[in-house]
């Protein structure tokens, strides 16, 4: 949501209905002592600190120690502007405002916070909140996800699943790392910021990025096809599957078998497996390095 400044218009119901039609609300009514009634509360704020170089401010805020409102953005009049809250019966204690101040590539300049203690039956408050400048520009780094995998970084800061966000400073380099879950997931592919990162195979999971402005970078883990017994597909390798209710992720590079009892499949980190029937065991190999091939005349000269 974004917010337009307010202009104050004289006493504290004045503004109240100023900002009410600004936002296109529904204004309460003034009582005998010139307080607004409704079913909003409303907290003005004055904003001192503010330089030529910051262009919107983000605003949250929270009400002893809990989230109180969704993050919004203010632009034009950044040195006043208003906060609509829910008036609920649980709308009293702490309100912590927190403000974050962006330059013209979105990046954060400067910040600060201010509380203002809100109390049964007011609907209306003053705060001022004094920016600080920072020491370095910062860049939020946002990362969302899909599928089974994990995403980390270097430097350190992003390492979730879903979601999760880190601020860098402005004119750094990220890399990102992308790592599918070996038995859920084939490969993955890159959106967001990082689109013209090649898509594909696990060889493609790094994205680099330049910290010029924030940056959002999306990444779809690709799910593998899988049979109720086991056995997972790994295309466009034909024999490409792997056991992993037989105790392997390894990929298996070929099979070969006589029948359903003597069948022998091989491949990655050395793995040899013999199968019979609906079970398979692990033998040791005495490598590391991938088979990719199997041959025998028979289930006892292979």
């Amino acid at each position: 949501m974004t917010i337009r400044g307010w202009r104050k218009i004289g006493g504290l119901c004045g503004a109240y209905r100023a900002i009410v039609l600004l936002l296109m609300m529904v204004a309460g009514t003034c009582g005998p002592d010139g307080m607004p009634q409704g079913d909003s509360l409303i907290v003005l704020v004055d904003v001192k600190g503010l330089v030529p170089d910051i262009k919107s401010l983000q605003a949250s805020a929270s009400l002893n120690g809990k989230k109180a409102m969704q993050e919004l953005t203010v632009t034009g009049n950044l040195a006043e502007f208003a906060v609509q809250l829910p008036n609920q019966s649980s709308s009293f204690g702490a309100l912590v405002l927190s403000l974050d101040a962006l330059g013209i590539e979105g990046c954060k300049t400067a910040g600060g916070q201010a509380r203002v203690d809100l109390v049964p039956g007011q609907l209306g408050y003053q705060l001022t909140l004094s920016l600080v400048l920072l020491p370095t520009r910062l860049c939020t780094v946002t990362v969302t996800s899909s599928g089974a995998g994990a995403v980390t970084s270097t430097p350190a800061g992003i390492e979730c699943g879903a979601k999760c966000s880190v601020d860098l400073p402005f004119g750094s380099s990220l890399m990102l790392t992308a790592t599918p879950d070996g038995p859920k997931s084939i490969g993955l592919q890159w959106g967001g910021d990082c689109a013209s990162s090649p898509a594909g195979f696990v060889d493609t999971s790094i994205c680099t990025l330049a910290l010029s402005k924030p940056v959002h970078a999306q990444v779809s883990f690709d799910p593998r096809v899988c049979s109720s017994s086991g056995w997972c597909w790994y295309n466009p390798l034909p024999q490409g599957n792997f056991l992993s209710r037989f105790g392997t992720t390894n990929y298996l590079r070929a099979v070969r078998g006589s029948d359903a009892n003597n069948l022998w499949a091989v491949g990655q980190g050395g793995t040899v497996l013999k199968c019979s029937g609906n079970s398979c065991t692990s033998l040791s190999s005495g490598t590391t390095n991938f088979l990719n091939a199997v041959w025998g005349s028979d289930a006892n000269n292979l």
